[in-house]
């Protein structure tokens, strides 16, 4: 199971209070890309799995949300990690500098054994390593992100991971096929994302307008139409001048 992803502390805290046993990691970035290696390492996505909740804040999108949990915590330097372990009411760990995934996955082998024992965190083995990638590029206007996924993942695991990014009003869009994924089961690969693919968010509300704009076109070239058939429209307006 992928784990669970926040730009909210609010819910990310409430969700924990329904799941006490939960980890909870707030990750404070200056930019979007920089974390990016962390987040997407082999070794903290197997690592974190379920058992996390991850709030992914950025200085520059979310500063609100950065200056309410600056209320609870000090925020000393940027980039930087904060841990709550399970059933804690305050902050266990806190790295100014964030780990490398080696040293994040021991740090936890070590502190939480119970919930991950060693034989959870076992190296991928070689035959997982030679399974084929989906690699995914996102571009929306002139921000591009990109992540890799299994050939399995479907479409729903793929528009979850883009909405926590962007948010959920986009439809995606595959190039250079101009072609959308709609078919929330189907998996990466069915959809020709292996073994790479690029894909072009458009948002929704772009297509409202465009409806809004042909319908008030519509409109108007039916209201030519009906005076042109009118034989009292040239008398009446004449009667009016007059």
């Amino acid at each position: 199971m992928d784990p669970v992803f926040y730009k909210d502390v609010s819910l990310a805290m409430m969700a924990r209070s329904q799941s006490p046993d939960k980890l909870v990691l707030i990750s404070i970035e200056n930019t979007n890309d920089e974390c990016s290696l962390f987040w997407t390492s082999i070794i903290v996505q197997n690592t974190i799995c379920s058992h996390f909740i991850v709030v992914r804040l950025n200085y520059v999108e979310n500063l609100e949300e950065i200056s309410m949990f600056e209320q609870f915590s000090p925020i000393e330097s940027v980039p930087s990690l904060f841990l709550f372990a399970p059933d804690s009411n305050g902050i266990s760990k806190k790295w100014d500098v964030f780990p490398t995934p080696k040293a994040f996955r021991a740090y936890l082998e070590a502190s939480f054994s119970s919930i991950f024992p060693k034989e959870q965190l076992k190296p991928i083995q070689s035959e997982q390593k030679k399974q084929k990638a989906a690699r995914i590029a996102v571009q929306l206007d002139s921000r591009t992100i990109s992540r890799e996924f299994s050939p399995q993942d479907t479409v729903k695991t793929l528009r979850s991971w883009i909405s926590s990014e962007f948010g959920p009003e986009f439809d995606i869009i595959s190039l250079p096929a101009n072609k959308a994924l709609i078919n929330d089961e189907a998996t990466l690969e069915e959809e020709g994302c292996v073994p790479s693919a690029k894909l072009l968010l458009r948002s929704r509300s772009i297509e409202v307008q465009n409806y809004v704009s042909t319908q008030n076109h519509k409109e108007s070239f039916l209201g030519s139409v009906a005076r042109f058939f009118d034989p009292w429209s040239g008398f009446n307006n004449k009667m009016s001048e007059e």
